[in-house]
């Protein structure tokens, strides 16, 4: 086995040890025994089966020691974040405190209309004798109307309180942990005042106004309101102005990712990055790109989601820097280790768990889908009965077009369990919409960014150009998504996928890999051989 694929095993291993010790998982618990079982007998098979030729024992207890080891430290280390970071604040929960911090989310109107609702980075807790400094996030809840603004300083007494740990099956506390959020208050009165700047509050600061400058030139430049959110979600991310009608045409049709900020994002920027560039030595690019990309993940308020992607491809960057090979896989499992290192919780972090998801799914199913494409296109080939002078130009167009379905396949597979437990079904028409959708994205993507700056200039001119440009890729989005937002598939209300149904679906995934890639590879053999006589 090589050496960064012991990276990928360390990480399902640290994952689970993580998964045990916040979850609170019970021994006696058959279901997620199950799954805890499964996790890992996928993990020693595939460690195993691919390990250095060493004798049989050797190889066994050198996994079987190693996996204990990375076991323990995923426990240790899970337990030790919670104690340093965490428990100090939880003992404030069900007490009155005073509390001090800086406003570090943009404040946004609840559900009900009757709150406003940020998050607080607390400088300051006291309550009795008991007093704390510069830890663990409170997400405040101050009257409707209240001025309050990204960065502010603010000052309240309030009884705080754990999140909920259930809302209609959704486990709300961790959601808010995986964000660094410990507690909730409602306070009735707060007062502002001017917080002591940090480095990082300024840069963060500084994402803030970008992002409030994108929302003015989406408003300024695209008249139409579901056009002109559909840009704001696709730049940034920010689906807060999305109209029922359009959230619901894309989160019916399954599109919705190309409004959650990802890698289809960062590959957009980084290719107007490489071009912008061109005149720098293609080793010497990532230089400027990296400290771009960790800047747009600013503007981006650094979402799992971005941060990933940002990880990945500074890896790769990197490793081109240094004239090393980079591997896919093992970048993407580091860039999932850094995240769980700065916050374990974040595993349950919805756009975590659907952007590492997709990733994983990609750089696994790409390629044997990839090799079927081949196979398919020669036997059209055969069928067609092409010249032998244009039968390699006649293949090479015909994978291109099956690549434009079996990429957003691959994606999907791993996704679905995902997107049936947390969305309650699956749309199997986005295969379709991505062919569509992913074109105007890339054009609204990078037309947008480009014309941004222009607005910064000349904002009159920018407006006109985004008319001609950005304004017939935003509509042929939103028509393809109330299109195909009937081709979602629900499933049963009654049936929600348990840890023994996600297991089963792995081990299912894990045996269609080996299936599709072994048979592929045989016919490609065969076909290569036959051709060769």
């Amino acid at each position: 086995m090589s050496r960064r694929r012991y990276l990928v095993i360390f990480v399902l291993v640290f994952v689970c040890a993580d998964l045990i010790y916040l979850n609170n998982f019970s021994v006696f618990d058959l279901p997620k025994r199950l799954y805890l079982l499964g996790i890992s007998l996928a993990a020693a098979l595939i460690c195993l089966y691919k390990f250095s030729k060493k004798p049989k024992v050797v190889r066994t207890f050198g996994f079987v020691f190693l996996a204990a080891a990375v076991f323990c430290a995923g426990i240790l280390y899970a337990s030790a974040y919670n104690k340093l970071f965490f428990s100090g604040v939880r003992e404030f929960a069900n007490n009155e405190a005073d509390v001090y911090g800086t406003v570090c989310s943009e404040p946004k109107l609840t559900g009900s209309g009757k709150y406003t609702a940020f998050e607080l980075d607390a400088s300051y807790i006291e309550s009795g004798e008991n007093s704390v400094e510069n830890k663990g996030r409170i997400m405040a809840f101050v009257p409707c109307g209240s001025e309050i603004n990204f960065g502010d300083g603010v000052k309240f007494t309030a009884k705080l309180l754990l999140p909920s740990e259930n809302i209609d099956g959704f486990n709300y506390r961790n959601h808010l942990l995986s964000s660094g959020i410990v507690l909730t208050g409602f306070p009735k009165a707060y007062e502002t005042y001017t917080a002591r700047p940090t480095v990082m509050s300024r840069f963060m600061y500084f994402g803030h106004i970008v992002r409030e400058k994108v929302g003015d030139y989406t408003e300024y430049v695209i008249r139409d309101s579901d056009a002109s959110a559909l840009l704001k979600g696709i730049m940034l991310g920010i689906k807060d102005d999305f109209s029922d009608l359009l959230y619901n045409s894309l989160s019916g049709a399954g599109l919705m990712h190309i409004a959650a900020v990802s890698g289809l994002h960062i590959m957009f920027l980084c290719a107007i990055l490489e071009r912008i560039l061109g005149v720098v030595k293609f080793r010497l690019r990532g230089i400027f790109i990296i400290p771009l990309l960790i800047v747009f993940a600013c503007v981006a308020a650094f979402t799992p989601s971005v941060l990933r992607a940002v990880i990945m491809v500074s890896i790769v960057l990197t490793a081109r820097l240094l004239l090393k090979d980079a591997d896919s896989l093992t970048s993407l499992f580091f860039a999932a280790l850094v995240l769980i290192i700065l916050n374990p919780y974040v595993i349950y972090s919805l756009s975590f768990c659907l952007s590492f998801a997709a990733s994983l799914s990609l750089l696994i199913f790409v390629r044997p889908l990839s090799m079927w494409n081949r196979i398919i296109s020669m036997k059209i080939v055969k069928l067609f009965r092409v010249r032998d002078d244009k039968k390699e130009k006649f293949i090479g167009v015909s994978e291109k077009i099956l690549d434009c379905f079996s990429v957003p396949i691959a994606c999907q597979i791993l996704v679905i369990p995902l997107s049936v437990y947390y969305f309650g079904g699956v749309s199997p028409g986005a295969v379709i919409g991505n062919i569509i959708v992913i074109p105007c994205t890339m054009i609204a993507f990078s037309a947008g960014l480009i014309n941004f700056v222009l607005y910064l200039i000349f904002p009159f001119a920018a407006r006109i150009c985004a008319i001609v440009v950005l304004y017939i890729p935003l509509k042929v989005i939103c028509a393809a998504a109330a299109a195909l937002k009937g081709t979602r598939i629900n499933a049963n209300p009654e049936f929600a996928p348990g840890a023994v149904t996600f297991t089963a679906y792995i081990l299912f995934c894990a045996a269609l890999y080996y299936i599709i890639t072994i048979r592929a590879e045989d016919k490609l053999k065969l076909r290569t051989t036959l051709s060769q006589r």
